[in-house]
């Protein structure tokens, strides 16, 4: 199994001043939002190495939640 994923290529885009960043969240949550659930969907059979994502305050469930927030399709993980 692979455990170690590379990172995408860091683009221009991902350094934004605080007030850009402000007012870009709602997108910038959403893509992240959708890139994570087009991995877990490509990759149901993955193992996922975790600490504390269980807990209700931050974890795959907030995920998921915010994912269906924006309109998109979480993946149970």
């Amino acid at each position: 199994p692979r455990i170690v994923q590379p990172l995408p290529a860091v683009t221009p885009d991902l350094f934004i001043i605080h007030g850009q960043f402000l007012e870009r969240f709602p997108q910038l949550e959403r893509d992240m939002l959708n890139s994570f659930t087009d991995y877990t969907a490509t990759h149901p059979n993955a193992v996922w190495v975790h600490w504390g994502m269980r807990d209700a305050t931050f974890g795959f469930d907030v995920l998921a939640r915010r994912a269906r927030f924006h309109r998109l399709r979480p993946h149970w993980i």
